[in-house]
């Protein structure tokens, strides 16, 4: 379940992102430097992988939206505080 959470958060954000074409900006700033990664299609086939190329800014905020889409997926699920400390006990 978290992991289509996950794959539906990265798809949607690679398709919002996808009118800069790869290679077109030019690296100013290492946030502004365009990194191309492999991967796995998003249908949850692990054997057909594809080219996404982001900037490493758009990297970063891909990767903390996702954290927050898992610790707000372990909050409704109990298995974390509000401190971040695991279930309590009670």
């Amino acid at each position: 379940m978290i992991i289509s959470v996950l794959a539906a958060a990265v798809s949607i954000m690679a398709a919002s992102d996808a009118t800069t074409p790869p290679g077109s900006v030019k690296a100013a700033d290492d946030q502004d430097k365009v990194v191309c990664r492999m991967e796995a299609d998003t249908s949850g086939n692990t054997r057909f992988k594809k080219r996404i190329c982001l900037t490493k800014g758009q990297w970063d905020e891909q990767e903390r939206q996702s954290e927050n889409v898992v610790n707000q997926a372990q909050r409704n699920a109990g298995l974390v505080t509000s401190q971040g400390g695991g279930m309590s006990g009670h």
